[in-house]
């Protein structure tokens, strides 16, 4: 959020600012990617951890801030940040168990589901603990 003027109106964004932003975006995505591939091993399951950062942050996050007139600023960025830390963490802990029914010999079908519903109250319990 832009500081305000003693007249209460807020000052726009620079242009550079905004040109910043949406040249560094999309190097940021590209670099959680690398860093979560050496733990995962798989370039398919990194892939589907790369493309749920996007979804989630400019559709779903930015959407429902800008139709309540929130703007970003230092406070909502760390609030994005450790939300995409979190979002990352429960992907990559639900692809884990995933994986491990598959494994176990479960059809592709029925290994989704009994994953994910082996892990649905931990990844719960982890974000209220988050949010409290």
């Amino acid at each position: 959020m832009c500081p305000a003027r003693p007249s209460g109106r807020r000052r726009p964004r620079s242009a550079q600012q905004r040109a910043d932003t949406e040249q560094w975006s999309p190097g940021g995505g590209v670099l959680a990617m690398l860093v979560v591939y050496p733990f995962l091993g798989d370039s398919r399951r990194t892939l589907i951890i790369g493309t749920k950062i996007p979804i989630a942050i400019m559709v779903v996050v930015l959407m429902l801030m800008a139709s309540v007139g929130l703007t970003l600023n230092i406070m909502t960025l760390s609030g994005l940040a450790l939300g995409v830390g979190m979002l990352v963490d429960n992907t990559i802990v639900m692809l884990e168990n995933v994986y491990r029914h598959q494994r176990m010999g479960k059809s592709a079908d029925r290994a989704p589901v009994d994953a994910a519903a082996e892990v649905n109250s931990a990844i719960v319990a982890d974000a209220g603990i988050s949010l409290n």
